[in-house]
């Protein structure tokens, strides 16, 4: 049995080693691993990986990815995949997961966890959990004909349903058209970036004090720029337990202007369709017509939902009576470790997209 730890600093040598090809399932993937050397909050000595394994066979990893607080100067880090063997790796699962936890001083956090893993680590005393936050997914569009194309033996149920979705759409047009008329706003501009710009900076600053951990452009621009999932087939993908293709996947910043001012930046991730949005900035004074603006956007795009957390966000998308087909609600529990209790206590929330949501 061998139990190992791998630095930032290491893993692109990892990721190219005979070990790592040798295992499997893999600990991480290369796309992973290339984004997180590439971390520009992180230190070439950080703990970034520790695995358990036997004769080639992973029984057990835990995955960390440090982050900057906004307000102080220690670091902190999130718990990025926590996996183990069906069989073999059950009573190394928490083991293996208090080894991350001691290899980042126990300064921890966790923006998006299962209930099952939020009661696992309850037990052990060491982490304090925040109320659940409910998000929604906004239905924008039908489009159960294209759920069911990626499903070989339903592929007359496929074509079905795209009949009714093509109809479903058309009527859905209508009262888009409608709703546009009635209240989108005047004196705004609109545009798409593929990178934001230094200039950007102070209205991140201005207008991320809700937020709990730093915010600036270069923790944007790596997200963007160090993808963790791809849309080609072509690319070496491994054995990997967790996410890394999508028949479609990318991000944008989307900005809007008002008299030549910015008001509202968003990073917009597109998988498969459906919309989030990792990270968000925007001028309170505008928030609805921001809102507004952002839904007339994703609708020209046909885009077929939205997921929204943001607790600020989240109450205007429900007031504008914006045309949307359904709507379900979603929890996520996030927490942190006892040692960091009195620094993220408070009014402040994470982005939708902290810890590793936003690469994925």
């Amino acid at each position: 049995m061998i139990v190992r730890k791998v630095t930032i600093g290491e893993l692109l040598d990892f990721v190219k080693s005979e070990e790592y090809l040798a295992l499997c399932p893999k600990p991480i993937s290369p796309l992973r691993a290339v984004s997180q050397a590439k971390n520009p909050a992180g230190q070439t000595d950080d703990v970034a990986l520790i695995f358990v394994s036997e004769e080639d066979r992973l029984i057990a990893f835990a995955g960390l990815l440090p982050d900057e607080l906004a307000d102080a100067p220690e670091p902190v880090y999130s718990n990025s995949g926590w996996w183990v063997h069906p069989e073999l790796g059950r009573k190394y699962a928490l083991s293996v997961f208090l080894n991350a936890l001691q290899s980042c001083n126990r300064r921890m956090f966790l923006t998006d966890c299962t209930e099952y893993t939020k009661s696992i680590l309850e037990k052990t005393g060491l982490f304090h959990f925040q109320t659940p936050m409910t998000g929604e997914r906004f239905i924008l569009r039908f489009y159960l004909g294209n759920y069911f194309k990626s499903k070989s033996k339903y592929q007359f149920v496929s074509d079905l349903f795209s009949v009714f979705d093509g109809l479903g759409n058309m009527l859905i047009s209508y009262r888009i058209k409608n709703w546009r008329k009635k209240y989108l706003p005047a004196g705004f501009t609109v545009g798409l970036q593929s990178e934001a710009g230094s200039e950007l900076n102070e209205f991140i600053r201005t207008y991320s004090a809700d937020y709990i951990l730093k915010q600036d452009t270069d923790k944007l621009n790596w997200i963007v720029q160090n993808k963790w999932m791809t849309d080609n087939m072509d690319s070496l993908l491994v054995d990997y337990p967790f996410s890394q293709y999508a028949q479609s996947f990318r991000q944008e910043f989307l900005v809007i202007h008002k008299n030549s001012k910015v008001v509202a930046l968003f990073l917009l991730s597109w998988r498969n369709h459906h919309v989030s949005i990792p990270y968000s900035y925007f001028n309170d004074k505008h928030l609805s017509d921001i809102v507004i603006l952002l839904i007339d956007y994703l609708l020209k795009r046909k885009a077929n939902s939205l997921v929204v957390f943001n607790p600020k966000l989240l109450p205007v998308v429900d007031q504008l009576n914006i045309p949307i087909i359904k709507r379900f609600n979603i929890v996520r529990h996030s927490g942190y470790t006892n040692e960091l209790k009195e620094l993220f206590d408070g009014k402040r929330f994470f982005q939708d997209g902290e810890g590793d949501a936003a690469f994925t």
